[in-house]
Order: C-alpha cells, then sequence, then structure tokens
C-alpha cells in the first residue's frame, strides 16, 4: 500500500489504544500493512514527535525502513533510551552503516558530535560486528590518534593479531573477559600465546580473571583447557556432557593416568562413562606402597561411593586393594570405619562385625549397633539399664533407632517403639527426643505402619500431656498423614491436630506427592474455620492459608485452587489489609490477588481498592503491572498511587515507575502526576518524612516534565550565594529543593538542555548536591556541547576547577584536552590545584601515551616539590609507565630524585623504588653511562650496613650482568663487578663486627645473582657458571660455605629434575663434602635444604614432597653423613609427621637398623625429641 509523508504523519499522530502496548501493535499493525520497499521517499524529517511514546515509535519506524542515515543521527539524540534501542540492531546497523565509512569519516564526522557514553556503546558494537581486521586497525589508530588509547582499546576484539598483542606488550593492556573471550573464538590458536602475554603484564591472574575464558575451552578444546588447567592453577570442575564426551574418547590415556583427570572431571559421571574400564582405572588411583595408601584412603573410598549401582562398590575396593598389595583390606582395622561399613550389604557387614576386630576410632556399642538386631538390641538394652547417666542413656537409645536401620528392621523397630513407651515414657525429655529425633532423621514417616504409629504418637501425646518443648509434632502428624491417605484412611483429626499446632504455620504438607498435598490443603480449607472459630488466631491462619494456596497455584500451574472458593479467607485479607494496610505476611498473598485474579473479579477490584488507599509497604511489581495492562485504574486513583510511590524504599524503583508514566500523555498520567508533585508535595506529611517526599517529587517532575518546564520550575531555587542556609527554617526547606534538584539534573533530556542549571549549581556549598549529575550530565552530553562548560568552570574555585579539569580528560577528544591543560598549566598558581594537575596528566598520560602528552607530563614533572609527599608517590608508580616510555621516564625522575635537596633522608628510599621496576625486559635499554654511574656511585661503596637500597642496587648490578645480550660485553661486566667485590671482601678491618658488615654485602650479591634463576627463571645458565667459577677461585669452599651450598644448589634447580632426583643428587653431594670437610659440613648443608624447599619442591607446603626427598637421601647403602642429614631434616619442626605417618615410619625403619654411634646418638635424641639444628654446633 502505497501512502504519502503527510498521510504517514497523520495516522502516526492518531495511534488508539489504552495501553502502551496496544498502540505499539496498531502502529507495528500498520507498518506491516504498507510494506517496507516501496516508501524509500518518506521524509521522516517532517515527522515531529509530540510525546516520548512517539520518539519512540519513531524510532521503530526508522527500524523498519532501515534508514541508517536518520538511525545514525539518533546518535545524537543525547537521550540514552533511544541510543540504546538503535544499537541493540547492531548486528545489521554496524555493518550496513560502517561498510563504507573510513576511520578519519568515523573520528572527524561522527563521533565528535556523540556524547562520551555513545561513544564508549558504539565502539562495543562496532568490536563485535567489523569482520575484517584491516578495518578494525584502521578504526583502531585513528582514533588512538584523536581520542587516546582507552577508547580506542574498545575496538580490540575486532583487530588484528600483531595489534592486539602489540597493545599487550607496549600498553601493557589488561582485555576484558568478554573481549579475549571474542579474540579466542576467532583465533584459538593464539590461545595459549595471548594468555602467557596477558599473565606477563603482571596485571592480570589469567585463572581468576578470565574463568569465562577456561569454561568455552573446557566446552570446545578441552585437551588446551586441561593442559591451562596445570598450567595457571584454574579451579573449574566440568559437567557431566563434556566428562562423558571426553572419557568416551581418551579411555587409554585416563585409565594410564587417572590423578590428572579425576579432580577436573564430573566424579559420578567419569564412572560411568568409563564403564568396564573402570576398575583399571581405579587401580591406577592406589598407591603403589601400602605405607601411602592411608593418604589416599577417604579418597578411593568416596569414589567407590559415587559409583553406579551396577558396580559392586565395595568388592572393587576389596579387590583392588588384594591385587596391589598381595593382603586381605580387612587385616587392618585402621582402615575399617562407619562409611565402609555403610556400604556394605547387611549379610556381608554382619560377619564382618562379628570376625573382625573393632577400630579403637568405633566406640564398643556403635560396633554393636551394625550387628544383626537379635544380637545389637538385647546388647543395648541391657547396657541402658546399667547407666544413669542421662546424656549417655539419650545416644544408646538413638543407636537402638541406628541399628534398625542400618539393618533395614521395622519389625525390630515396631517393637522398640513399644519397649520406648512402656519402659521410657516417664524418662528424661532428653532421652525420649533422641528416640524421636533419630527416627525422623533414619527412617521415611510415611512409610512407617500402624504398629509404629500407635506407640509413636501415644509417646508424643506424653510430651504435650507434660507441656514439655516439643517442635516435631507438625513433622509426625504430616508422616501420619501420609501413611493415613496412603492405605485410604480419613485424615480429618490428624489435620485438626495439625492446624492447632502452636508451632505450625505452613499448610503445604507432603510437598513430594502433589496428590496428598492437594487433599491435605482442601481439607484445610475446610477445617480452619470450625478449629479456630471465635478465635483470634482465625485472622493469622486464613492468612496462612491464602499463603499456602498461591504457593500450590505457583509450583501446579496446570492444576490451580482459585482462591475466589474461599471467600471467607478473602473477607479476613480485606479486613487486615483495611485496618493494618499491606504488612510482610500479607504483601504475596495482594500481590498475588492482583497479578493473577481476573481483572473484572469483585474480590481484586475491592482488595486493589483498598491496597491502594491503605498500603504503607507498596511492592513497585504491582505498580508496574497496573501501569502496563490497567492504566485506567492508575488513572483513576493518581493521588493514591503517587502517595504510594512516595513510600518506596528503593530510588531506582521512583525513576522506573516515573519513566514508565511518560509513556502515557494520552491519559494525562504525566500531567497529572506533575500536579500533584508540584503542588505542596510534603503537605499532610510527617515532618521526618518531608524530605524524602520531595526529593521523589523533584525526581518526578525530572521525569515527566519537558525540560523547558522543568528549567522553568527549579530557577526560582537557584542558588544566589556560595553558602547555604541552614539556620532558618525557609532556609532548610529551600536547601531540601536544591539538594533534590542537584541530584535529579541528570534526568533531564536531552542532557544539554541542563547545562545552565548545572553550571549555575557549581559553587561554594552547592557543588557537593550537583557533583553526581555533572559526571551523569557530561558522560551523555554531545562532547562538542562541552568545551564552553568546561572553558567555564576552569575559572571557577579550587575544588571546581578539580572536577573540571577531570572531566576534560575523561570526554574529550586529546587536541581539546592538551588546550585546556595548557591553559591550567600556564595560569595555574595554586599549589593544591598543580599537584591534581599533576596527577590528573600522569593518568592521562598511562592511559594514553603518545609523544605529545609525554612532552607534557615532561613539563609537570619538572615542577615537582620533591617535599611533597603525595605528589613524589605519584612520580614513583614508574610501574604503570608503558613500556615505550618506561626508560625515558625512569632517567628523567631518577635526574629530579638525584638533584633535589635531601634533608629528610628520602633520596635512597626513591631510588629503590626505581631500581625495583626495573626487568630483564628494559634493563638493556638503559645507557651505559646510566647504568655504570649507579655502580660507581653506589655498588659497595660506603659500606656501613646492607641496606634496602643497597640491596636493590646489588639486584640492579646483576641483572645489568646477567640479561646483557652481548657474550663478550657480559663478560666484562661480570669481571668489573667481581673484581669490586673481591677488593671490598679484602678490605682489612679493625674488628669483626665491621668483617661481618662486608661479608653480608658480598652474600647479599650472590644471593640476589640467583634469585634471577630462582625466582625469574632466567634461562642464561653460561654467566651463571661463570659466576660460580670466579667465585670458587675467589673464595675458599671452607671460608663461604653457606654461599657455596646456596650456588650449587641453584645450579641444581635450574637443571629442573624431580623431586626423588634432587633428593639423590643432593645425598652425592652431601657426600663429597663430608669426605672433603667431615661432618661437621651437614648442619649448614641441612639448613639451606630447608631454605630451598620453596624451590626444589612443587609445594613446599607439601609434607608427601618433603619426605619424598628426604627418602631419597638413603641410598642403598646411605653414608654417615646422609643420615644425619636426614635425621637433621626430620627433626625441621615444619615436618607433619602425623599426615605422612607412613613415610616416616619407612625412613625410621632404616634409621634404627645402623650400628653406627654417631647415627644412633643423633637419632635417639631425635626419638626423645631433644635435638634442634642449633644442638649440632
Amino acid at each position: 500500500m502505497k501512502i504519502t509523508t503527510e498521510e504517514f504523519i497523520l495516522k502516526f499522530h492518531s495511534l488508539t489504544g489504552t495501553t502502551v502496548g496496544e498502540r505499539q501493535k496498531s502502529f507495528h499493525l500498520f507498518l506491516n500493512g504498507i510494506g517496507e520497499r516501496e516508501h524509500s521517499e518518506l521524509n521522516f524529517n517532517l515527522l515531529m514527535p509530540k510525546t516520548p511514546l512517539e520518539e519512540k515509535l519513531k524510532v521503530d519506524a526508522l527500524i523498519y525502513f532501515k534508514r541508517i542515515s536518520e538511525l545514525l543521527e539518533i546518535l545524537k539524540s543525547e537521550n540514552p533510551i533511544l541510543i540504546e534501542k538503535i544499537l541493540r540492531i547492531s548486528s545489521w546497523l554496524v555493518p550496513e552503516a560502517f561498510q563504507n565509512v573510513s576511520g578519519e569519516e568515523l573520528t572527524n564526522s561522527i563521533l565528535p558530535h556523540i556524547s562520551f557514553n555513545a561513544k564508549v556503546k558504539l565502539l562495543n558494537k562496532l568490536a563485535l560486528n567489523i569482520k575484517n581486521p584491516e578495518k578494525g586497525d584502521e578504526y583502531f589508530k585513528c582514533i588512538e590518534e584523536k581520542y587516546g588509547f582507552y577508547l580506542a582499546s574498545k575496538l580490540i576484539p575486532c583487530c588484528s593479531l600483531d595489534l592486539i598483542m602489540k597493545c599487550i606488550k607496549v600498553n601493557r593492556l589488561k582485555i576484558m573477559p568478554r573481549h579475549l573471550l571474542l579474540i579466542i573464538m576467532k583465533q584459538p590458536a593464539i590461545t595459549e600465546l595471548i594468555l602467557k602475554e596477558l599473565k606477563g603484564t603482571g596485571k592480570v591472574d589469567p585463572a581468576s580473571e578470565y574463568k569465562n575464558v577456561f569454561k568455552y575451552l573446557a566446552k570446545n578444546d578441552i585437551t588446551l583447557f586441561l593442559k591451562l588447567k596445570k598450567e595457571y592453577n584454574v579451579s573449574l570442575q566440568l559437567g557431566w556432557r563434556i566428562t562423558d564426551k571426553y572419557v568416551k574418547n581418551n579411555k587409554e590415556a585416563i585409565i594410564k593416568s587417572p590423578d590428572n583427570y579425576y579432580s577436573t572431571f564430573h566424579n559420578k559421571q567419569i564412572a560411568k562413562s568409563m564403564n568396564q574400564s573402570f576398575p583399571e582405572m581405579y587401580f591406577n588411583m592406589f598407591p603403589t606402597s601400602v605405607n601411602n595408601f592411608t593418604n589416599q584412603y577417604d579418597k578411593l573410598i568416596t569414589m567407590c561411593n559415587n559409583l553406579p549401582k551396577r558396580i559392586c562398590n565395595v568388592e572393587l575396593l576389596l579387590k583392588t586393594f588384594e591385587r596391589i598389595y598381595g593382603s586381605n583390606l580387612w587385616d587392618n582395622s585402621d582402615y575399617i570405619n562407619l562409611t565402609l561399613l555403610n556400604m556394605l550389604s547387611k549379610e556381608y557387614r554382619e560377619i564382618i562385625v562379628k570376625i573382625e576386630k573393632r577400630p579403637t576410632s568405633i566406640t564398643e556399642e556403635k560396633w554393636y549397633s551394625y550387628m544383626a538386631t537379635e544380637i545389637s538390641i538385647p546388647y543395648l538394652k541391657k547396657t541402658i539399664t546399667l547407666s544413669s547417666n542421662i546424656q549417655t542413656r539419650a545416644e544408646l537409645i538413638s543407636l537402638l533407632v541406628e541399628t534398625c536401620k542400618i539393618n533395614s528392621d521395622k519389625k525390630a523397630l515396631a517393637k522398640l517403639c513399644t519397649y520406648m513407651v512402656t519402659k521410657h515414657r516417664n524418662d528424661h525429655i532428653s532421652v525420649r527426643l533422641a528416640f524421636i529425633k533419630t527416627i525422623k532423621k533414619s527412617f521415611k514417616l510415611g512409610d512407617l505402619e500402624e504398629e509404629h504409629w500407635t506407640p509413636i504418637n501415644e509417646l508424643i501425646e506424653i510430651f504435650l500431656l507434660n507441656e514439655e518443648q516439643f517442635f516435631h509434632e507438625s513433622d509426625f502428624i504430616e508422616g501420619y498423614v501420609y501413611y493415613r491417605l496412603k492405605n485410604k484412611m480419613d485424615i480429618k483429626e490428624q489435620l485438626k491436630k495439625y492446624i492447632k499446632a502452636s508451632y505450625n504455620s505452613n499448610y503445604n504438607i507432603i510437598k513430594e506427592k502433589p496428590e496428598y498435598e492437594k487433599k491435605c490443603l482442601l481439607v484445610f480449607g475446610e477445617l480452619i474455620p470450625e478449629v479456630h472459630k471465635g478465635t483470634t488466631s482465625l485472622e493469622s491462619s486464613s492468612l496462612q492459608f491464602l499463603c499456602a494456596l498461591i504457593d500450590w497455584n505457583k509450583r501446579h500451574p496446570d492444576d490451580q485452587v482459585s482462591l475466589s472458593n474461599y471467600l471467607e479467607f478473602i473477607d479476613k485479607l480485606k479486613c487486615n489489609l483495611k485496618e493494618n494496610g499491606c504488612g510482610y505476611q500479607t504483601e504475596p498473598i495482594i500481590k498475588t490477588c492482583i497479578l493473577k485474579l481476573n481483572a473484572e473479579s469483585e474480590v481484586r477490584k475491592e482488595i486493589l481498592k483498598y491496597y491502594l488507599m491503605k498500603n504503607t509497604n507498596v511492592d513497585s511489581a504491582i505498580l508496574m503491572f497496573l501501569l502496563k495492562t490497567e492504566p485506567l485504574t492508575i488513572k483513576e486513583s493518581i493521588s493514591d498511587v503517587t502517595r504510594l510511590v512516595f513510600k518506596m524504599y528503593w530510588a531506582r524503583s521512583h525513576t522506573l515507575f516515573w519513566n514508565a508514566c511518560k509513556y502515557y500523555t494520552h491519559l494525562e498520567i504525566p500531567q497529572n502526576i506533575i500536579d500533584i508533585c508540584k503542588n505542596s508535595p510534603d503537605k499532610d506529611v510527617e515532618e521526618h518524612e518531608q524530605s524524602s517526599v520531595i526529593s521523589i517529587a523533584i525526581m518526578a517532575l525530572s521525569c515527566l516534565m519537558s525540560n523547558e518546564e522543568f528549567n522553568n520550575f527549579i530557577k526560582p531555587y537557584y542558588p544566589t550565594e556560595l553558602t547555604a542556609d541552614s539556620k532558618s527554617a525557609e532556609g532548610k526547606r529551600m536547601h531540601t529543593f536544591q539538594q533534590s534538584i542537584g541530584k535529579c539534573l541528570k534526568n533531564v533530556k536531552p542532557a544539554s538542555a541542563a547545562l545552565e542549571s548545572i553550571s549555575v549549581f557549581c559553587k561554594g556549598d552547592y557543588l557537593k548536591l550537583v557533583q553526581s549529575s555533572l559526571y551523569s550530565l557530561c558522560s551523555n552530553i554531545n562532547e562538542n556541547k562541552l568545551i564552553s562548560l568546561f572553558n567555564e568552570l576552569s575559572g571557577r574555585a579550587v575544588s571546581i576547577r578539580k572536577h573540571a579539569l577531570h572531566l576534560t580528560l575523561r570526554v574529550l577528544d586529546k587536541q581539546n584536552v592538551y588546550t585546556i591543560l595548557k591553559k591550567f598549566m600556564d595560569t595555574e598558581k595554586n599549589a593544591s590545584m598543580r599537584k591534581f594537575i599533576f596527577k590528573s596528566i600522569f593518568n592521562f598520560f598511562v592511559q594514553n601515551p603518545s609523544d605529545y602528552s609525554w612532552e607534557i607530563l615532561i613539563v609537570n614533572m619538572k615542577a615537582v616539590d620533591v617535599n611533597d609527599k603525595e605528589a613524589v608517590e605519584i612520580l614513583m608508580q614508574s610501574d604503570k609507565i608503558p613500556r615505550q616510555y618506561f626508560i625515558k621516564y625512569l632517567l628523567f625522575t631518577w635526574n629530579i630524585i638525584e638533584n633535589a635537596p635531601d634533608s629528610q633522608g628520602n633520596k635512597e628510599p626513591h631510588f629503590s623504588q626505581l631500581l625495583g621496576n626495573i626487568d630483564s625486559k628494559n634493563i638493556n635499554l638503559l645507557p651505559k653511562e646510566f647504568c655504570q654511574k649507579i655502580i660507581d656511585t653506589y655498588f659497595l661503596k660506603n659500606v656501613t650496613g646492607l641496606t634496602h637500597f643497597q640491596s636493590h642496587v646489588n639486584t640492579f648490578v646483576c641483572k645489568y650482568i646477567i640479561y646483557c645480550d652481548s657474550e663478550e660485553e657480559q663478560e666484562s661486566r661480570l669481571n668489573a663487578n667481581f673484581e669490586i667485590m673481591k677488593n671490598c671482601a679484602s678490605t682489612k678491618c679493625e674488628n669483626l663486627e665491621r668483617r661481618a658488615e662486608l661479608w653480608n654485602y658480598i652474600s647479599d650479591i650472590l644471593k640476589c645473582f640467583c634469585m634471577q634463576y630462582l625466582v625469574n627463571d632466567c634461562t642464561n645458565i653460561r654467566i651463571l657458571k661463570k659466576f660460580t667459577e670466579l667465585w670458587k677461585n675467589s673464595f675458599p669452599r671452607h671460608k663461604a660455605i653457606s654461599e657455596f651450598l646456596h650456588l650449587e644448589f641453584t645450579l641444581i634447580y635450574i637443571e629442573k629434575l624431580s623431586v626423588p632426583e634432587i633428593g639423590k643428587k643432593l645425598g652425592e653431594f652431601c657426600d663429597e663434602l663430608a669426605n672433603l670437610f667431615g661432618n661437621i659440613v651437614v648442619p649448614v648443608f641441612s639448613k639451606k635444604v630447608i631454605f630451598f624447599y620453596k624451590y626444589f619442591l612443587p609445594d613446599d607446603n607439601d609434607c608427601l614432597e618433603k619426605f619424598s626427598l628426604i627418602e631419597n637421601l638413603l641410598q642403598p647403602d646411605p653414608s654417615i653423613a646422609c643420615l644425619i642429614l636426614t635425621i637433621m631434616l626430620l627433626d625441621n619442626e615444619n615436618l607433619n609427621k602425623e599426615e605422612t605417618k607412613a613415610q616416616y615410619e619407612r625412613i625410621i625403619e632404616v634409621l634404627e637398623k645402623q650400628t653406627d654411634p654417631t647415627i644412633q646418638i643423633f637419632y635417639n635424641n631425635h626419638i626423645r625429641g631433644t635435638t634442634t639444628l642449633d644442638y649440632y654446633y
């Protein structure tokens, strides 16, 4: 159907319908009727929306006709709702709209004319929808050039791999998790590389930061996931589908190394998927030695419990144990526990508890409870008769019930119930409660029979007759009702008791059986008025019953029980609502009545009437529902509704409701609310609520008025002075309005319409009132409209100038930023502001590194007052500087600190911080002259005690040597600096204290050298060996044994041996030294081994690993030195000998066989606990 622009506009302005949904439907039917392709000539510039709803519908029309140029114009509207609406269609809008848009056009013709928030949202959509990496790179570079790196980084997912890696390495970019996932989905081959680079920035822990990526890999590349899980220590257990798929395709690998997989995969599914192969996998989970079995026992028995029923779990455990260790598991009572006994069949368990020795961890009474009831019950009864202790009798009574449960013997339980009523009816309440509670825990009450229920009910009556506290009556009544329903017996008397039970308020019973639950509900509905007739409990029970009906209807939408069948209960609800308003208990009932009952129902109408009149506890969901489906009800009760919104607690609820109301101008709902809010909204309101009501009313006006109306309304409240009047009543009221206006300016649409107001409020006491709106508006106002505001604010008080500068850096392009910055730098005299300028420029440079921002930063760095602690703290953050500027920054900062006066002795701490940020990647970029100057000035100079700074200098010198690219230059540096060390060490000292100070320096240098290999994983072994050679030639081993060991242990570490291999190598090395110097060397050796645990062992807190190392010191024929070393390592207080009992006992067994007197002295002292390392000196 062909239609002209004029006809379209006429129809657009004459839509019909009461609700917004009806009008939208009417409009979309109209659009579908005229077709899409035939109306390219429609001129939408002539279509001027008159209401907020028409604004939305115009956007719908533009989307329908795919009018791309007009849609892009919406980005300039400064209306976040409309901008969000068009960006939702980015999947087709972005490819079509930006197909022929160059990077220069984007940055010069589009971005300068939209707001900061619109820029960010648009760039996020571009990142998702640009498929060509070349175009992504072009956009990135143009945006980086105009706006800086921060905004450009939003495009990272659509850029080329080279650009992404450059941003990570050079700018130390921390990629957002969703962006990283997009990159990996596009280029899965780079997953390992990009995660490694991100971790290398030092800003990211992949395991915690990128869980979404690891979840994706688990579903799509399980092999890579397993590899990365181990590398990054990812804590993630896989679901049953992934487990099933992987296990079926990789059974051999899992059987071979089950420990690598079991903790990662779904424990129950892995057994199902392995199927017949599971026993072999289970076999390989067992330790090779029975002595290690205890440490794995809990895990192995848990695995058995997770097995499908078709696999005999206990039999598998027993057979595997015998197959590996050649003995019966039952022969060791330490392995028998309650978990294992519960896994056994009844017949097998009876045999085991008869013939096997009771473990010491299980009491005799508990052990008997696992025997047949013919044995256990007489024994336990006899024990009860002999006990006078109440607590003991209660425990034994519980065991009587448990033995019936263990043996699945309900006949014995029936006799036991009769026994309780006859023998213990007058026993202490603790004993009777123990019996009742254990029955409830051990048996499903509904499965008990009459022979159980008769004595149980009698026992419950005793509790009630004695007026004892008994909280389980309702549970047992529910169980008895289940039994009676199952046997088609009447339940009315039992439900009457249930209603009367003082501890009960829940009428949804027997939920596991819906037909029983519904039957009980219907009977409750008949009985409640009868049981509570004429009592005060009738009203509360009626409300509880209605809650139960609502709960039933929610869970059973296809089997509803109508509330209108219970008008007597509804009457109680209406009375309660009329008298008390909507309280906590009645809220869900009223909400259901309003949302679920037919709109024409008289019951619903009456409830709604009282709800809107009396309610003090409004639910925003009800008002939103009414507005959406029954706006005429809102219109008719607009005064009550507005009053209700004034009482809402959450500010977000107010805003959502007011914003929804603005689409109902055709019913004059916004106009009516505006009239109420304008005319003394706090009238007839208690004094303590007045400020809250005013605030909500102003919020309504800011959402519902046009920007012209709202600006005119607030003009009388514009502040005229810098300070607020907080003394007079009139001044306080004025301040309340100003405070509310300040918060609500952010709601003005378009945002730029609030520029005048925001400018007026930005002064004196009023800045804090408008601060949140200032930031919100500046993020939503188009960039080209903000420059005049920032220029104006930059001439005001210091606090305002700081906000102006901060916002300038955030939302303007670089050229405008530099212009405003230059203005500040040229004119600013205030010290606090100068410091803020420096801090802002520093942060801006970190996010947007460029030669120009570097030059600006340099100018400000020159002006830093080195005596200003806060300014220097900013200056010292060299670790944040992008890599390409790091060297320049470090040299410049060093020069500032070095040339500044140092009356407070702060230079060395500052130098330490700078030196600490020099790493292996950038030390080679430092000028040789600078490095040599540090060495000449500070390395081993003025040695008076090893300080933090001197240690940093030592580390710097070691890095300077180790990470040199040229072998020739590297050796030259090593020889030169080693010569300085030798000269320092050979300095003649007058006293021992001075000699110790010098040696501490030398020792620290050696440790710093080794640290590059132990911590930083340096791979240049050649220079370490050269250093070791120089050390050995310069310092005899007997004069520096600890340092010599440190070097040799570092050489062992870099071989990357297994723990057993390290233990063997240490034993051989210990023998070699003992042959040279005697056993006196062993204590020093043991101290150094303990220190190196953190490097030698994968987990230095793992006692199993430590014992593995110690055991391998004991070769088939261990030397005296190795045996002494073993004992000394056993003496280490960090070893948990209980946790590693089996390994410890094996080592002790070897030591006991030794006959050498020296070993026996050490061994016996160890056994008696009298040895420490100090003992051996």
